[in-house]
């Protein structure tokens, strides 16, 4: 057996040596690994907080159209996939009334078209909790939400409108405002696109046990008269959000 010279013996201990202690310098990172979450998200699997802005489309109650919206939430999550969340946002459309009248009478023959403009906002402060339902692998979970909504309305409707042989002679608008509290119940699909950054996709429906702030709306035409009679029961929102996750 051939005996090892002392340089190769020197080499052996100063390559054992390093090695120990790059090992010992690891020791803290493995110790951590087992804590360590993945895309930035806590040991539980959540983001203790995120901000999201989105938009989307949502129904307003009195003439019960679908509007363009936007949205801006918080959202504070706890361990086991418990959170609560506060959104306000608004939604709003337009809308055009429009008709025809033809006759004749008294020799007198007539072919007129009408038109008119209105409008409808509805505004909205959601409060509530949500657990998480379902989750698929670190990118995907599917939330559960219910809580209550302060819901006002902003309705710019013609208050009087008489409408002969098909033009407007006498119109007078209006704005009726109203106020309610509702509960709101909402699944909310969320996509994390980044360490910090996730798209999400919402859905909330709002309810009042009966109608409220009832509106009767009377147009007058040709000696007849068209009457509509509704109020605040519920409404909808779908939205497309982008948020950031701290």
């Amino acid at each position: 057996m051939k005996h090892l010279s002392h340089p190769a013996i020197l080499a052996f201990l100063f390559l054992a040596a390093s090695a120990h202690a790059q090992g010992k310098a690891q020791l803290p990172n493995a110790a951590a690994a087992p804590n360590a979450a993945p895309n930035g998200t806590s040991l539980c699997g959540y983001t203790p907080s995120a901000i999201k802005f989105g938009i989307g489309l949502g129904t307003v109650p009195y003439e019960g159209g679908m509007g363009l919206g936007g949205e801006m939430q918080y959202e504070h999550s706890f361990p086991f996939g418990l959170s609560v969340f506060v959104a306000a946002g608004t939604n709003a459309t337009n809308y055009r009334g429009s008709g025809r009248s033809q006759g004749f009478a008294n020799g007198v023959s007539w072919d007129n078209s009408y038109s008119y403009k209105y409008s409808e906002r509805l505004s909205f402060l959601d409060l509530g909790l949500r657990t998480q339902v379902l989750r698929l692998g670190e990118r995907y979970t599917l939330k559960a939400g219910a809580g209550v909504s302060a819901v006002r309305s902003v309705f710019e409707h013609p208050k009087t409108l008489v409408i002969n042989r098909g033009i407007i002679v006498q119109r007078e608008d209006g704005t009726h405002r109203a106020s309610v509290l509702m509960l709101n119940f909402g699944l909310d699909n969320d996509f994390q696109i980044s360490p910090r950054w996730v798209l999400g996709l919402r859905a909330v429906f709002r309810a009042t046990d009966t109608e409220r702030h009832t509106l009767t709306r009377v147009i007058n035409i040709d000696n007849g008269t068209l009457t509509t009679t509704s109020g605040i029961r519920n409404t909808l929102n779908l939205g497309l959000s982008l948020g950031y996750l701290f």
